[in-house]
């Protein structure tokens, strides 16, 4: 726009001067006529001047074409990047709103864990001491598991892939048996809560409740502090079903492989091979869930599991 200003002004300044030129035009045409005449030099050099203006003015209104079609498309341009930084302003904005959501998410569960933590270590103390309280019921069976979505299971070693390609079952899974019994000392529905008994419920409530993050901390910290208790493999277990519902399932099989591995004595061992079908049916990979559910077929035919495994491969075409 300034550019354009200031060729309207150059414009103006020839018009004008080609007024004067005309103006001493006139007044030198009433000279003699002579050669040597002033006025018929000023008459000659004012023709001369009136061309040379007349060419300028035709250059300039060249150049004002030129200088038009070469501003249009920067001047489009300029719109174009003023809508853009809108557009980039308004998804700048959305970004720093969510990342303010995920900041207050992340403030809430580090809260809830440092709770966990700081009851763990009351516990650990009381135990320490020898006063940790009894109370009824103990933690002889923990609650049964909630029926949300089935959890899953992993990889064991020495399957042979078989052919398969049916989609997945139409109904979801039902949800496993509760935990057996927990540490010595705590069976049976009363008696001493002894303090591994303890953080394993403790972890346990907090699955039961939705908080899968916290539930997660809580069984790990079993596993730190017990890795060969009595409720270490029911502990993996649930760590593996906790990653399930926050459908980290890349997550979820390797901790089903931890507890194969780890304990291959689990009662959990029939059940972790399902649920790791039911991860590899979330997955699309139907050969290697088929693969699982022969496998329990096969180990474990008489396992609680065994029926559905067998209607879950029968859907499966095989």
């Amino acid at each position: 726009m300034k550019t354009r200003s200031v060729y309207f002004k150059a414009v103006e300044g020839l018009i004008l001067f080609s007024f004067v030129l005309n103006i001493m035009g006139c007044a030198a045409g009433t000279g003699s006529g002579r050669p040597d005449d002033p006025l018929v030099q000023l008459q000659n050099q004012v023709s001369a001047l009136r061309s040379e203006v007349n060419q300028t003015l035709r250059r300039v209104e060249n150049d004002r074409a030129s200088l038009s079609q070469k501003l249009e498309p920067l001047e489009r341009s300029q719109a174009d990047y003023l809508a853009d930084s809108e557009e980039m302003k308004s998804r700048l904005q959305a970004i720093e709103s969510r990342l303010n959501e995920y900041t207050e998410r992340m403030a809430q569960l580090t809260e809830k864990i440092d709770a966990l933590q700081t009851k763990m270590n009351e516990e650990l103390e009381a135990r320490q001491m020898g006063t940790i309280p009894s109370g009824p019921g103990g933690v002889g069976v923990p609650p049964a598991a909630p029926t949300s979505p089935n959890p899953v299971p992993s990889e064991a070693t020495g399957r042979m892939p078989s052919p398969g390609g049916a989609p997945p079952p139409a109904q979801p899974p039902s949800p496993p048996p509760s935990p057996p019994s927990t540490e010595s000392g705590a069976k049976g529905e009363s008696g001493d809560q002894t303090a591994p008994g303890r953080l394993y419920q403790t972890a346990y409530n907090e699955y039961t409740r939705g908080n899968y993050d916290v539930a997660i901390a809580g069984f790990q910290k079993y596993l730190e502090l017990y890795p060969n208790g009595e409720l270490a493999d029911f502990s993996q277990y649930w760590i593996a079903e906790s990653f399930f519902n926050l459908k980290q399932y890349e997550t979820a099989l390797k901790e089903y492989d931890k507890l194969i591995n780890l304990y291959p004595k689990s009662k959990r061992l029939p059940w972790a091979y399902y649920n790791k079908a039911q991860v590899f049916l979330k997955l699309g990979k139907q050969v290697e869930a088929a693969s699982h559910l022969r496998y329990i077929l096969n180990q474990f035919p008489n396992s609680e599991v065994a029926d559905k495994a067998r209607e879950d491969l029968a859907k499966l075409g095989g």
